[in-house]
């Protein structure tokens, strides 16, 4: 059943009477404060399923896990989320039900700090208006929309942006070249070079003197960094992503050298490390090499019963990877119980439960991760809650049935 994004949507409007917003007071006491705005990604697709999953069940911002690994160096985190899908343009919620009174709150509750604001998409849109508003050391900003009346015809085909094109407290925000165009606060801009929808967008802030856009090779639409990169972003300085832009202006970047350029020159704070994160290059790499056994393996006749048994499975992480390998233990009628996700987002993946671990199933007796590159950290992880359990990569999988 189609969720419509309008005033009808009883479900729509009770969640907007909630606060839309988490405030997370730091360990630090450095005044440091991070904004962080969620996009229209927050739940996909528009279902009443979806909703009830992602806004209703998990209560999902975008930057929730950023925020864990950052608690403990800033001062205070915000994150706030349009569930309307309106650009913001009609506020986080019936209290705070448009942009100027959202800006109102956010600049009593960061009084004092230094901030810098980060989002995607319609997130990064709404930290641009932000952090040129506050005043905020700089913006993080991917692939954030400048002019609405230029972005796939999103004002008429949004209900709550189609009620507002004539009100003009909504409608100064349409085009934000006007609205930042004095601004002298920083943006530094991730964007899909080969994404016509970003390509239309960057040309709309040409003439700016405060964005600075980086062009990104690939045909996705707000393309960004990964986590460590990103998090680093938000640790650094004017100066780190001055530099950062400078090195990359006027041309076109690989996104697996731009986080290694961001990972060299931006520094974590003291005493923050993040052993279980790993770079795009290093898992292409990983699963290239995988994939290349793989196919090796299909030469010869399955021996993963030899191997295993008569297992209880569970898989460690979803997506394509994580397809392939159900199918091949299907035909050696090897059944997969369930699939394990850090932090589970959806009921099910090609019909298979997903859980936490610690709400894995108590006859699973041996797991394969699919993210095999990490494969230490997770053994670490499953044995504090299940130590009796096989814990093998998918890697290992494959080198068992040649």
């Amino acid at each position: 059943m189609t969720f419509e994004l309008n005033s009808q949507n009883m479900l729509l409007n009770h969640i907007y009477k909630q606060d839309n917003i988490r405030v997370i007071d730091g360990m630090a006491k450095n005044r440091k404060c991070i904004i962080i705005c969620s996009s229209n990604g927050i739940y996909f697709p528009n279902t009443y399923e979806e909703f009830r999953l992602k806004i209703i069940s998990n209560d999902f911002y975008e930057g929730g896990r950023i925020s864990s690994l950052l608690i403990e160096y800033v001062e205070r985190i915000i994150l706030i989320r349009d569930i309307r899908k309106s650009f913001y343009v009609t506020g986080i919620n019936e209290k705070y039900n448009s942009i100027d009174s959202v800006l109102c709150m956010l600049k009593e509750l960061t009084k004092g700090y230094e901030i810098i604001t980060a989002g995607g998409s319609a997130g990064g849109y709404m930290a641009a208006i932000v952090g040129s508003r506050l005043d905020a050391k700089y913006v993080i900003n991917a692939g954030g929309q400048w002019n609405l009346y230029k972005y796939n015809q999103v004002l008429e085909r949004y209900d709550f942006l189609k009620e507002e094109i004539g009100n003009s407290a909504c409608n100064k925000w349409f085009d934000l070249n006007i609205q930042l165009r004095n601004n002298k606060v920083p943006v530094f801009y991730m964007y899909g070079a080969l994404n016509e929808s970003d390509i239309v967008q960057v040309s709309c802030i040409a003439d700016l003197d405060n964005i600075y856009p980086i062009a990104i090779k690939s045909s996705v639409h707000a393309q960004g960094v990964s986590t460590e990169p990103y998090l680093r972003l938000l640790c650094g300085t004017q100066d780190d992503i001055l530099k950062i832009y400078h090195a990359n202006k006027g041309c076109m970047v690989d996104i697996d050298s731009l986080e290694k350029q961001i990972n060299a020159l931006i520094e974590f704070p003291e005493g923050m490390q993040l052993s279980w994160t790993t770079t795009n290059e290093r898992k292409q790499k990983a699963y290239i090499d995988m994939l290349y056994e793989w196919v090796k393996a299909k030469q010869n006749i399955c021996a993963g019963k030899r191997y295993f048994g008569e297992p209880k499975v569970a898989i460690w992480g979803k997506g394509r990877y994580c397809k392939l390998l159900m199918k091949e233990l299907e035909k050696q009628n090897i059944e997969v119980k369930c699939i394990i996700e850090t932090q589970p987002l959806d009921k099910a993946f090609e019909g298979i439960p997903i859980v936490a671990i610690d709400n894995l199933y108590p006859d699973i007796d041996t797991i394969i991760v699919v993210p095999y590159y990490d494969i230490e950290n997770i053994k670490d992880r499953v044995c504090r809650y299940r130590g009796d359990i096989k814990v093998v990569g998918i890697d290992e999988y494959i080198k068992c049935v040649q």
